[in-house]
Parts: structure tokens; C-alpha cells; sequence
């Protein structure tokens, strides 16, 4: 577990996106993300004032990295894209420490 890392995306939808309409480009986005080298597992939820959060736990840094390069490359996930606010988006890479359950 040394070299996992927790990817943490946080995002709003734009104005004429709702949750339902959104939820409903994911499972595109799933697929892609399932097929990558060294996924392990992915959380999407979102909070009262509508700020989305994805947790995505990875075997490496590399691994979320080259994940994203493609990412941004998929048709398909175009959709999925088009609905965030790209100003609202923040990244970040963190190391796993502990994981339980």
C-alpha cells in the first residue's frame, strides 16, 4: 500500500446541469476509468451546496497521471466534461496512509 495514492477531485456542475442529468454521464466516465492501468476503486458524492467530490484510489502516482493525460482525450467522457465548471475544479495527489474497510 506504499505507493497508492488518493486522487481528490472537487467540482460544481455548470448552471444549466442538474444532478440527475449529470449522473447520467458517469456511467461513460466509469467504464473509462475501470479500463486503466492501476485503478482500484472510485467514489463520487456531493454535498448540500452542490461541490462534487471524487475520490479515486490509485496503485500509483503514475498510474492517476496517466489516467488523466487520457482522460481529457476520450470522446465519450466529453459529455461528462461539458457539465463542470471548469473554473470550480481543484486536484490533488495524496499518499495513502491508512485505509480501512
Amino acid at each position: 500500500m506504499n505507493n497508492r495514492i488518493i486522487e481528490i477531485v472537487t467540482f460544481k456542475l455548470t448552471k444549466d446541469v442538474n444532478e440527475e442529468d449529470f449522473l447520467k454521464t458517469i456511467p461513460a466516465s466509469n467504464d473509462f476509468i475501470k479500463s486503466c492501468d492501476g485503478f482500484i476503486s472510485r467514489r463520487l458524492s456531493c454535498n448540500d451546496e452542490n461541490i462534487w467530490l471524487e475520490h479515486v484510489e490509485w496503485e500509483s502516482l503514475e498510474a492517476a497521471m496517466a489516467a488523466s493525460k487520457v482522460f481529457m482525450k476520450v470522446d465519450k467522457l466529453m459529455p461528462m466534461m461539458q457539465a463542470i465548471d471548469k473554473e470550480s475544479v481543484t486536484m490533488s495527489h495524496n499518499r495513502l496512509l491508512i485505509s480501512l474497510g
